[in-house]
């Protein structure tokens, strides 16, 4: 599908609105592209059904990795973690009402090549997302169909996807 809407020559997708497109295309869903979200926001779009797609450079073994985008590639958000060391027991998610140190906050994912789920520092998928900035050298723009504006439309985004469109 995403080849015969012109959004993908080789099953690249260098853009998020062409993600939401697709996206809407194939399922009755609503998608949005937004910036990053902070960890507290995250969290609540998750108590609240919301898929979550996130692009980011993806290093050999699929961690996020700060390659200037050569390694651009989406993951998808399952879950999350929040390591509190005051607490003396487990929470429920909708127990966390805000994120107070991104430094303790992780995100299960789901990266399209891998059949394992990673479990990744926050901070980490965040500055790599947030340093895509150009195709890798290995890459011929021949090959591939990309947005006239470079990867400006990955860098520090996310896709969403949800039954209903939230207040956000």
């Amino acid at each position: 599908m995403a080849k015969k809407l012109g959004l993908t020559a080789s099953g690249e997708m260098f853009s998020s609105q062409w993600l939401c497109q697709l996206a809407s295309s194939l399922w009755p869903l609503y998608s949005e592209v937004t910036s990053f979200p902070s960890p507290t926001t995250l969290v609540e779009w998750m108590e609240s059904g919301c898929a979550m797609l996130i692009p980011y450079d993806c290093d050999k073994n699929h961690e996020p990795t700060l390659r200037n985008g050569h390694g651009a590639h989406w993951c998808l958000l399952v879950g999350f973690l929040y390591v509190d060391d005051t607490l003396t027991d487990l929470r429920p998610a909708s127990a966390v009402m805000t994120v107070d140190d991104e430094n303790a906050f992780y995100v299960f994912a789901y990266h399209g090549k891998s059949k394992h789920m990673g479990l990744w520092s926050y901070s980490d998928l965040r500055q790599s997302s947030l340093q895509l900035f150009e195709v890798g050298a290995q890459r011929s723009s021949a090959e591939y169909i990309l947005p006239s504006d470079g990867l400006s439309q990955l860098r520090g985004k996310c896709v969403i996807l949800m039954r209903n469109k939230l207040n956000l």
